[in-house]
């Protein structure tokens, strides 16, 4: 070497020191445009602005996509298991849909950067159909369930996930997750077992 000799085995323990996690994000990762968030957010949007016009106005109920694509609990799916993922992808009101596509923007984004497209869209998909699996299992209520917070919560489930396996400090994100269900338990109309299905996926 330019700087002397080097043993055989001396260079074994500094490959195997600085060998890569393959779990770790690759190098650029953290400025890759996160497509998928973008992209499940624009589905979103599109969806709440056909179901708008459809409906003539806010009263969505009107509208035959949101009829149609919506979870009922309490009633009868008649084998229509599609409900289980397209409700995850309508919303009921203008604040709804705003609030969860900030808080979509917020979180994916980075966790898309972290996690690679296709692991990310995984993790989104996964705790979108955990939430709606809990509705139809656990609430025995009848009522129309449809949003994409399942899917939202179970992106904070990562967000912990990744902090606890950094290694990094808890508090910030276990604040937030308990203040969001807080919320989910006290104002009504909001659907606690989406929310919490989608965390626990």
């Amino acid at each position: 070497a330019p700087v002397g000799q080097h043993c055989v085995d001396c260079i074994a323990q500094e490959a195997a020191a600085t060998r890569v996690d393959p779990a770790a994000p690759a190098a650029g990762a953290a400025t890759a445009t996160p497509y998928v968030t973008y992209a499940l957010i624009a589905v979103n949007l599109a969806l709440f602005a056909a179901c708008l016009v459809q409906a003539g106005g806010v009263d969505l109920a009107r509208s035959s996509i949101m009829l149609s694509g919506l979870l009922p609990t309490g009633f009868d799916l008649e084998f229509e298991y599609w409900r289980l993922f397209t409700s995850g992808f309508l919303h009921w009101s203008v604040t709804h849909i705003a609030v969860n596509m900030i808080s979509l923007y917020i979180v994916g984004r980075d966790l898309e950067r972290l996690f690679g497209p296709a692991r990310y869209l995984t993790i989104y998909v996964t705790s979108l159909l955990g939430g709606s699996a809990a509705v139809l299992a656990l609430q025995h209520s009848a009522s129309l369930t449809a949003g994409a917070s399942g899917a939202i919560y179970g992106l904070m489930g990562a967000l912990l996930v990744v902090v606890v396996r950094l290694k990094l400090p808890t508090t910030s994100v276990l604040l937030v997750i308990g203040f969001n269900i807080i919320l989910s338990w006290t104002i009504p109309g909001i659907s606690l077992w989406t929310h919490l299905g989608g965390l626990v996926f």
